[in-house]
């Protein structure tokens, strides 16, 4: 009787009238195709367009048939091969395909063993087979859940083929590689992800989609496409080359067209304000008021106007705000310990601040606040500044979602602009055990350039946890007592450490990110107090780094501050050069390092 039941038309649904109602009718179709062997091809192909009618029309149903014991027999089907199974398998594998389109689905779809069928059917003859298999992939990368197990499974190795292919094959490879790596440092995923003019193609794509045009004949997500944009932000070397193919101007118009998708586009603007390239489109279009989406966003009651949206909108003005004119950075007298983390982290930081105030510690979280500043308000990144404007040191929680967050970046920003001109100090925290400075991989991309060869605490437990809070706090009470016995009474400790920098903030950072720390005073005592200032010295205006290496710092940290620059295709100074002028009254003058020399990477005309 299995074949002669029949489904019930679904009573409310008048837009898709043809609808199955789930309890009725897909767990008949799936017993038919779990005995394949059993039943007349005609029956499976019946049962599997049923299903696919099925999961088309109701997006509930795609879990349902993923959480109830559809997958199984489905991929079952989808493993057969020869030409019996031929057109059956085609229809298997778009069943699946529309299943994958549910954001919960990727994992079970994994579970189940939908990779290796997957990567087999990319060697396929039947080029819909290849493009169905190539779109099952591109979904489960995209929602994540499954992201370690199919870096795991060879699936890069599989699709690295079809990248730079014109058809849509191509470009949800492309998509696929950015879901994957596109965020990570290491140089052969950051060349997969840009090689072949694959940015730019994802960038034409995402135009062509908001003009409202068909890609490779079929409307694309716009999702998919920003969030691709998005994850290959987060890389700095990838960020200038999105600037570069025009993703500032396309991230706007989205933000404008497709608020349903606004949080993507703001997020990739965001990380694309950090690119000094990025930011000055961003001041450019400022200017012109052409970013009054931004400002349309925070308006009350606008529409895709979530929270996480407003957040991002206030954190693009604030960085447009400090690259045109820095904050005024006030001295605070009274002091307290801010947290800046991500809130995948939120439960154990929680634990940790308990620890803290239990240890007699002032500290600023951001639903919480302090007695010095209150927890954060509408003005999400004003009240970040004054709690950062505020703490004698700051707690950077360290994890992979605070190194792909760019609100966190910005925070760890301006925290470092204010170590470097001596207004607090700051301390790091690992809140995952892989994700060290000694893990493998390490930490890499900007916040190992941060970080350098700080000294940090583990907390990635809540024994750990508790723990670091006791180091944090101890760490406090003696910076606290030098300062004092330095002051005698502790006036003169208190006078010192709040006379504040004339080096701007911007500067500050800039050498920070650079490794150029040590060169603060040397700034300060030769007047140049900004960032613009700076970069417009040519070599002869200020031997400046040679003084510096001379007088100031050890070898060992010269050569530690010239590595990032080396490593990035900049030709190493020699030994002899980061040495104390020879006092020899025989030897022909030789200019020293300087600065000018420095900006442009091209250090001396020797090598290490």
């Amino acid at each position: 009787p299995l074949q002669h039941r029949e489904a019930h038309l679904h009573p409310t649904n008048t837009r898709h009238p043809h609808q199955y109602t789930m309890a009725d009718s897909w767990t008949v179709h799936v017993e038919t195709i779990r005995h394949p062997d059993q039943v007349s091809r005609t029956r499976i192909e019946a049962a599997l367009k049923a299903l696919l009618d099925i999961s088309k029309n109701d997006e509930s149903a795609r879990l349902r048939l993923a959480n109830g014991g559809a997958l199984a027999p489905l991929i079952a089907v989808a493993a057969r091969v020869g030409e019996y199974w031929d057109g059956i398998r085609q229809v298997c594998l778009q069943v699946l395909a529309t299943i994958s389109w549910h954001p919960d689905t990727g994992l079970p779809l994994v579970e189940a063993g939908m990779l290796s069928i997957a990567i087999n059917a990319l060697e396929d003859a039947d080029e819909v087979n290849v493009g169905r298999a190539m779109g099952i992939l591109n979904n489960i990368a995209m929602y994540e859940k499954a992201r370690k197990q199919m870096l795991g499974s060879g699936v890069l190795s599989a699709v690295r083929r079809f990248l730079g292919k014109d058809a849509l094959v191509g470009l949800d490879a492309e998509k696929t590689v950015a879901y994957l790596v596109g965020r990570e440092d290491a140089k052969e995923h950051e060349m997969m992800v840009a090689g072949d003019g694959s940015i730019a193609r994802l960038l034409q794509a995402a135009q062509l989609s908001l003009q409202g045009h068909k890609v490779c004949g079929l409307k694309l997500s716009m999702m998919g496409l920003l969030k691709a944009v998005r994850l290959i932000a987060i890389n700095d070397n990838n960020k200038t080359r999105l600037v570069q193919a025009g993703a500032v101007g396309v991230l706007v118009d989205a933000a404008e067209k497709r608020r349903e998708h606004a949080g993507l586009a703001l997020g990739a603007l965001l990380e694309l304000s950090f690119d000094p390239a990025g930011m000055a489109e961003l001041r450019a279009l400022n200017s012109t008021n052409s970013l009054r989406i931004l400002h349309s966003l925070l308006s009350p009651g606008e529409e895709g106007a979530t929270d996480e949206v407003r957040r991002d909108c206030r954190d693009i003005l604030f960085m447009l705000k400090q690259s045109q004119a820095p904050l005024a950075s006030p001295v605070v007298k009274r002091k307290h310990m801010m947290v800046s983390y991500a809130w995948a982290q939120k439960r154990i930081v929680q634990r940790m601040c308990k620890e803290l105030r239990r240890a007699g510690q002032e500290v600023w979280r951001d639903e919480e606040g302090s007695s010095v500043v209150p927890p954060i308000g509408e003005s999400t990144a004003d009240s970040m500044a004054q709690a950062i404007e505020a703490a004698s040191v700051v707690l950077v929680c360290v994890s992979r979602e605070y190194k792909d967050s760019g609100n966190c970046r910005m925070e760890c920003k301006y925290a470092k602009a204010l170590e470097a001109a001596g207004r607090l100090k700051i301390v790091y925290l690992m809140m995952e055990e892989d994700f060290t400075t000694r893990s493998t991989p390490p930490i890499g991309g900007w916040l190992r350039l941060y970080m350098e060869d700080a000294l940090w605490y583990a907390c990635w437990d809540d024994e750990l946890a508790e723990a670091a809070a006791g180091k944090v706090a101890k760490l406090v009470r003696e910076r606290e007592g030098e300062k004092e016995g330095a002051g005698g009474d502790g006036r003169a400790a208190e006078s010192k450490s709040e006379t504040p920098s004339r080096v701007s903030p911007q500067l500050a950072a800039w050498l920070a990110e650079n490794q150029l720390s040590m060169l603060l005073a040397a700034f300060e005592e030769h007047e140049v107090f900004d960032l613009r200032t700076a970069l417009k010295m040519q070599p002869q205006d200020v031997d400046l780094l040679s003084s510096v290496v001379g007088r100031r710092v050890r070898l060992r940290d010269a050569l530690a501050a010239l590595r990032g620059r080396t490593q990035a295709g900049g030709r190493a100074p020699s030994a002899r050069s980061l040495l104390p002028s020879s006092p020899r009254p025989a030897a022909p003058a030789r200019p020293g390092l300087n600065l000018g020399a420095l900006l442009n990477g091209n250090l001396l005309d020797a090598t290490v």
